[in-house]
């Protein structure tokens, strides 16, 4: 259990129990690579980005992220990170969740919804997940159907605080011929919204290089 979360003494044990089988569940679908990633293996990181990392996490945040940078910075593993640092903190004292996608498959869900006469339910899902996660969400040629839902999404969480986290190559300013102007104004409100810049650096060629030299 995390260090100072209690659980309410009116949860049942089957209820708790399944608090942490819901987390159990959540790091199991997390791709190999990822699976022990942890704001304190983050070690590539600032010690100072992992500090804010866990204020973030263990505040209920109401705070968007935007990180961006080149391939390789280290955006998806923080980010993950994040996210197991929010689970890990309030799953086993309220129901917590987080779903993670990609634009790419993000907008491929949303197509098929449309096929299948669903598309509304699909938005209002990801419109009012606790914690939305949204992977190389600028790795898509956004259609004009694509662009409204998107928005849609995207303004909804904001209206009603809830955190997203959105990771791309992609300077806040480029998200304007993606998505429209609309979505940038959105993202660059420092009110709801941070946005954080990863150094010009692969991590990936870094610790190859590291593993070469060895």
């Amino acid at each position: 259990m995390n260090d100072g979360v209690r659980l309410p003494e009116t949860l049942s044990r089957s209820v708790k129990s399944n608090f942490s089988f819901l987390l159990s569940r959540w790091l199991e679908a997390l791709p190999p690579a990822y699976a022990g990633i942890t704001l304190a293996t983050c070690l590539d990181l600032p010690i100072e980005s992992r500090q804010y990392g866990v204020r973030w996490a263990t505040s209920l945040p109401t705070l968007s992220l935007y990180l961006y940078g080149p391939y390789g910075a280290g955006k998806t593993t923080y980010a993950i990170a994040l996210i197991r640092e929010y689970l890990r903190h309030w799953t086993m004292s309220r129901y917590a969740w987080a779903t993670w996608t990609s634009g790419r498959q993000l907008d491929i869900r949303l197509l098929e919804a449309i096929r299948g006469d669903g598309d509304r339910w699909l938005i209002e899902r990801f419109s009012n997940e606790e914690l939305l996660y949204i992977d190389d969400v600028d790795k898509v040629s956004p259609t004009e159907r694509y662009k409204s839902q998107f928005f849609e999404i995207i303004n909804h969480r904001l209206m009603n605080l809830l955190p997203t986290i959105l990771t791309s190559n992609c300077e806040p300013r480029e998200m304007a011929h993606l998505f429209g102007g609309a979505v940038l104004s959105r993202i660059q409100d420092k009110s709801t919204w941070q946005i954080v810049r990863f150094p010009d650096r692969d991590l990936r060629q870094m610790r190859g290089r590291l593993e070469m030299d060895r």
